[in-house]
């Protein structure tokens, strides 16, 4: 009997969600069960317990944090923690995390800003180089010439490509150690 009752509570407890945010967009979307996020110059990176995403500031409506009793006073908890160890002359672990997450997001926006720069040169030189495919070449002369001028183009896009691909790699890089710093 005391079994039957023990899992009728069970079954009748309210769930704890990690989630700690709702993101409303401005097409009228929500993305509920965020656990939390982080705010670049002109993007926000999103975190869920399966993974992440990052949507741009300007389509973002309002953030909204959920009011769970059981995240308040996890929150208070290690406030109350952080002011012990601060008084014992302990640096507090958070501190370390929040140091270091910052300087990784910082290098994240820097990176983020570069690839934007770069995507930015690819599409003028890939339509330059378009322009250039499309004239009409009446004989060798012409031809010659139009792959004299097409070619450091060609080099100049390959060059900022790789640089690009560089530089996603970095990005992923920086997402993946901040998404454990996150945990």
């Amino acid at each position: 009997m005391i079994q039957i009752i023990l899992l009728l509570l069970i079954f009748l407890m309210p769930g704890y969600s990690e989630a700690a945010y709702k993101i409303y967009l401005k097409n009228g979307s929500v993305i509920p069960d965020v656990i939390s996020y982080t705010e670049g110059q002109e993007e926000i990176s999103i975190y869920f317990s399966t993974g992440s995403m990052t949507l741009y500031k300007k389509d973002i409506e309002k953030i909204e944090e959920s009011e769970e009793p059981m995240k308040d006073f996890i929150r208070s908890e290690t406030k109350e923690t952080q002011e012990t160890l601060r008084s014992n002359n302990m640096p507090a672990p958070s501190d370390e995390k929040d140091i270091r997450r910052n300087a990784l997001q910082k290098d994240l926006d820097s990176i983020l800003s570069e690839i934007r720069s770069l995507e930015e040169k690819e599409s003028r030189l890939v339509t330059e180089i378009n322009q250039k495919s499309s004239k009409k070449v009446y004989n060798t002369f012409q031809l010659r010439q139009l792959e004299n001028e097409i070619e450091p183009l060609q080099k100049e896009l390959s060059n900022i490509q790789q640089k690009k691909s560089e530089l996603l790699k970095n990005r992923d890089t920086l997402l993946d150690e901040l998404r454990t710093l996150q945990r």
